[in-house]
Formats: structure tokens, C-alpha cells, sequence
């Protein structure tokens, strides 16, 4: 009186297990290679990155700083951030060198014929 998935499958709860398990892997292989594996090769290019820099080179620090490496140390960089301004930052506040910056988007151009007017009081007046 079960729901067996399978034809020809008569009172076997085994079946029924073994498909469950099947499903399981079938899942986890999917996880696996849509998402777990993208992410550690981006991320094992995003340590080859910071591993190559070296004095001179442009970064972009996490918090949004254009810097520039003086110094190389074991586990993080001396920057500069601007004349007479050097501090230590850690190598996982490196978000990417300058080259490698996401593009920023264009402005658009300003018309000013085309441009809303505004529906201030005040500039009405």
C-alpha cells in the first residue's frame, strides 16, 4: 500500500533508500561544482594577486584607499596613502591591485536643456 517510485518495486523500502541516497550525492555534486568550486579558484587568484605585489605597485585597499606598496612584509604591506603617510595594513586588506579594478561606470553627460526642473518654492519666487 506504499508509494513505491520505481516499476516492479513490491514492498521494498530499500529501494526507496538507496534512491534517496542517489538523489543526496546527485545534489551535493551539483552544489559542489556550481558553487563550492568557482569560489576557491577566484579566490586562489585573488591570493596569487596579493602574493605578486611588490614596492611601487598601485592598490586598492578594502576600505576604498588608492595606495601604493613601499614595503613587503611577511604577513602585510607598508603603504602609502599620500606624502609623509605610510601605514601597515594586513595582506587581506588588500582588495585588488589597481590594474584589476572593477571599471568605474561613465557619467552621464549633463544637458541642462534636458535636465527636470525643479519644483522648489523657493527658486519659483
Amino acid at each position: 500500500m506504499g508509494c513505491n517510485l520505481l516499476p516492479g518495486a513490491e514492498g521494498g523500502s530499500n529501494n526507496g533508500s538507496i534512491m534517496m541516497i542517489v538523489i543526496l550525492i546527485a545534489m551535493f555534486a551539483i552544489f559542489y561544482f556550481m558553487i563550492i568550486r568557482p569560489q576557491k579558484k577566484q579566490q586562489q587568484k585573488a591570493q596569487e594577486r596579493i602574493s605578486a605585489l611588490k614596492p611601487g605597485d598601485k592598490v586598492i585597499t578594502i576600505g576604498g584607499f588608492y595606495a601604493t606598496i613601499e614595503k613587503v612584509l611577511d604577513d602585510s604591506f607598508m603603504i602609502k596613502l599620500a606624502d609623509n603617510t605610510v601605514v601597515r595594513i594586513a595582506r587581506q586588506g588588500i582588495a585588488y591591485p589597481q590594474q584589476d579594478a572593477p571599471a568605474a561606470p561613465a557619467a552621464p553627460a549633463e544637458n541642462k536643456d534636458d535636465a527636470p526642473k525643479s519644483q522648489s518654492p523657493i527658486e519659483g519666487e
